[in-house]
Parts: C-alpha cells; sequence; structure tokens
C-alpha cells in the first residue's frame, strides 16, 4: 500500500548559490566511487542539474482497496509446459 501521498513544485537549484553548495556536499558524500572524485563538483556544475521537490499539498484521504489491475490478455505470456527431457539435457554431464 501507499505509505505517503503528496504533491510537489519542482524547483532547479542554481550552481554556486548557498543551497546549491548544501545539496552538493550531501550529495557527494553518497559518490564514493566517483572517477573524478576532487572535480566532481565542477562537473555537476558544469554538466548536470540538482532539482528540489517542495511539498505543496499533502493527501491524508486514502482510495480503499487496491488499485492494481488484471495484466491485458496476450500471446507473449502463454507458456507452454516444459518438455521432459529438458532439465537431464540441461544439467547432464559431459564426459571428459
Amino acid at each position: 500500500g501507499r505509505l505517503v501521498a503528496w504533491t510537489a513544485a519542482v524547483t532547479e537549484i542554481a550552481a554556486g548559490t548557498e543551497a546549491w553548495d548544501t545539496a552538493v556536499a550531501e550529495l557527494k558524500g553518497k559518490r564514493l566511487n566517483a572517477p573524478d572524485g576532487e572535480r566532481m563538483v565542477e562537473r555537476w556544475a558544469r554538466e548536470c542539474r540538482i532539482v528540489r521537490l517542495e511539498p505543496t499539498a499533502v493527501r491524508t484521504e486514502m482510495p480503499e482497496g487496491s488499485l492494481a489491475t488484471a495484466p491485458p490478455a496476450t500471446p507473449a505470456t502463454t507458456r507452454l509446459p516444459v518438455p521432459a527431457a529438458l532439465p537431464s539435457l540441461l544439467f547432464k554431464r559431459r564426459k571428459r
């Protein structure tokens, strides 16, 4: 089931601002195996965007029951039984 449902406004954080520096400090600690660890912040400022999700509304009412639907019928999901000899053919030991 759903734990949280909310609507958010997406804003881009401009490189070089205090908010950008704070976000980058948090994010770069999670990039342990980045190939350019020393220059990663400069590369992000040049090539990447950092966006922030700011909650605007929280929904507390949830629908009753499951929202899942059954998959549509298609021949791609039809599977024939496995031939009886297949496991012995696949897992047969080869002679040396």
